[in-house]
């Protein structure tokens, strides 16, 4: 990932982003039992 510190770019990796931020940044799970909203068709919808 890429971000500014003050004027220069800096680049770090998706673990060291998960270490800052604390966020799980794991790989999904491949589950069939997902089932899609109407909410979840209407955002996709929106992002493409």
């Amino acid at each position: 990932m890429w971000c500014l510190f003050g004027n220069t770019p800096a680049q770090f990796s998706l673990s060291e982003f998960e270490n800052i931020t604390a966020l799980n940044c794991a790989p999904f799970v491949e589950n069939e039992d997902v089932v899609e909203t109407k909410v979840h068709k209407g955002l996709w919808k929106k992002l493409k």
